[in-house]
């Protein structure tokens, strides 16, 4: 909807636009993604183009080796031309470098420029880097998603923005570009191993403990062999493993649906995400793997101290989420925590990142939280040495 309105005055016209984009998609939870009814991959644009259908597909190279003949003969049975360019796994691939070279490729497939969307199918680096391709090319080109781990389905693959890595920065270059729709195929997870299913409980932890109240983190408490019932994640499989999926999904849109731009930086969904990004950063550098999820459980559990040592989350409740944390597999310590210097380039970027102000959310009780603004590096310091030596 557009309301122009021109006001005079003896010096100028003003021209007061006011824009409001409905912005929409859809998340769908499918059994089978190559069951021969199923058209998500490419339905979407086929109503603007019903007598050319070109895709352009971007995929883990991982993931193309598991799953990739799949993908060809389910596109291939629908009549489907189709190009696919693999993606290399890892962080350090999500630079502008990459982007550029599937910017060049994408356009020599020379694709209808919104009738033709672009296939995505990966973890979270995947969708950034293609989501980024996806907003510059012809200044948007729309795609579809399809998140094959456990961070991507919950967290990263249904993110409305896509950003790379730059000089040194996580996330520094980037839009906010949502996917046209959204496929989750639980039954993707079973091809994953276990530390990729470890690394995106962290994501779920992050909700259970900030947001959800207290469901969320119960089921976490009380359900054992977490890791094996999801791949059954559906409700005819393992409803309650579906249930855990559900309500994480629902955390993150949740967050999407009220702020999709991010007009308020005080967002639920940032916890563990303040100084977690520096650590993993600092590790590439070093050459040495610390995923995403390892970083943002390592921060879940500062922050849950921090929390405790200000008396504001109770010690029971400190110790229930350490206890499920364990139980989990996920860790409240690492080394690079001691690396005091990145800690507090961190926390310096994190509140320029957010208009000068630090918005750092930690809980009160199980499932919600406050923000705080005047957290300090030596407060941190303790809390990290508390985590040192408890571990």
């Amino acid at each position: 909807m557009r309301e122009v309105t021109e006001v005079h005055d003896q010096y100028e016209s003003v021209f007061d636009m006011r824009y409001a984009p409905e912005q929409r998609y859809q998340v769908r939870v499918r059994s089978d993604l190559f069951n021969p009814d199923c058209w998500d991959l490419w339905e979407p644009g086929t109503k603007q183009a019903d007598h050319r259908r070109h895709r352009f597909v971007l995929i883990d190279e991982h993931v193309d080796r598991i799953i990739g003949d799949g993908i060809r003969a389910h596109l291939t049975a629908h009549d489907i031309t189709y190009e696919i360019e693999t993606i290399p796994s890892g962080e350090e691939h999500k630079t502008l470098e990459t982007v550029g070279y599937l910017l060049s490729r994408a356009m020599k497939f020379q694709l209808l420029r919104r009738a033709e969307p672009i296939i995505v199918i990966g973890g979270g680096v995947t969708c950034d880097i293609a989501g980024v391709v996806a907003s510059l090319l012809s200044k948007g080109t729309p795609y579809v998603v399809v998140p094959t781990t456990w961070v991507g389905m919950i967290d990263a693959g249904i993110a409305i923005k896509r950003a790379v890595n730059h000089e040194g920065k996580k996330n520094a270059i980037g839009a906010y570009h949502p996917a046209r729709a959204v496929t989750i195929v639980p039954s993707l997870l079973a091809t994953l191993p276990r530390d990729e299913l470890r690394w995106g409980m962290a994501e779920v932890m992050k909700i259970a403990v900030i947001q959800d109240g207290p469901r969320l983190f119960e089921i976490l408490e009380s359900v054992d062999n977490l890791y094996d019932r999801l791949q059954h994640a559906t409700p005819d499989g393992d409803p309650i493993a579906y249930e855990v999926l559900v309500r994480a999904l629902r955390g993150m849109l949740s967050a999407l649906r009220s702020n999709p731009h991010e007009d308020s930086l005080r967002r639920w969904v940032d916890f563990a995400h303040a100084v977690s990004g520096g650590w993993e950063l600092a590790a590439l550098a070093e050459g040495r793997h610390f995923p995403h999820g390892q970083a943002v459980s390592c921060e879940i559990a500062l922050m849950v101290q921090l929390a405790c040592q200000r008396g504001e989350f109770g010690p029971e409740d400190r110790d229930r989420v350490f206890t499920v944390m364990d139980s989990l597999e996920l860790p409240t310590w690492d080394p690079l925590m001691l690396d005091y210097e990145t800690l507090a380039k961190s926390l310096a970027g994190t509140a320029r990142h957010r208009d000068g102000k630090q918005h750092l959310p930690i809980p009160q009780t199980i499932g919600s939280g406050m923000f705080l603004e005047d957290v300090t590096v030596p407060e941190l310091r303790s809390s990290i040495e508390a985590l040192t030596a408890a571990a």
